[in-house]
């Protein structure tokens, strides 16, 4: 699949495969995260370049899922390895019924396809909570941590691997 980067063939993928491996690093450790919509209006070749890095170790996370054209059908086109509930999702569980039943079934979907699942946008332990009680295990959101430039990064992190503690259930 490598390919040189100034070949009319080179392909993304193995242009990105060759870029990781020339670094040193896994592609075990790459998660390449994507948007619904970027996604839905992909070519056949953008697909395929995706399968050829989930192939190589990467993984793929669908972003925003629920904001654009949500499709069981590009679930299943694409197979992502993460799905990321968009924000206005994890807000509507807390008072809109329609919202919540949605999540509802999101955990059971995603844990039958071997699919991890994520909520974006907890930023209340009370949505944090109904999650939880929901069966989502995985969180993003501003009551873990507010998005950080790289230099607060690596003070926060301070050369270890960094472990968040979730608020107390």
């Amino acid at each position: 699949m490598s390919a040189h980067p100034n070949s009319p063939n080179a392909s993304f993928s193995g242009q990105l495969i060759d870029a990781i491996a020339a670094h040193g690093i896994s592609c075990n450790s790459i998660n390449l995260e994507l948007t619904e919509t970027a996604i839905f209006n992909s070519t056949a070749a953008v697909k395929t370049n995706l399968r050829q890095c989930q192939e190589a170790g990467m993984r793929i996370s669908l972003d925003d899922f629920g904001t654009g054209f949500s499709s069981m059908g590009l679930l299943l086109s694409l197979k992502p390895d993460e799905l990321k509930i968009d924000r206005s999702f994890v807000i509507g569980v807390l008072n809109d019924s329609y919202a919540e039943q949605i999540v509802e079934l999101l955990p059971r979907l995603t844990n039958s396809v071997s699919m991890t699942l994520v909520a974006e946008g907890v930023d209340t332990e009370e949505s944090f909570q109904r999650l939880q009680q929901m069966g989502v295990a995985r969180f993003q959101g501003y009551l873990f941590c507010e998005p950080l430039n790289i230099a607060a990064l690596v003070e926060l992190v301070g050369g270890k691997r960094l472990t968040i503690p979730l608020p107390a259930a």
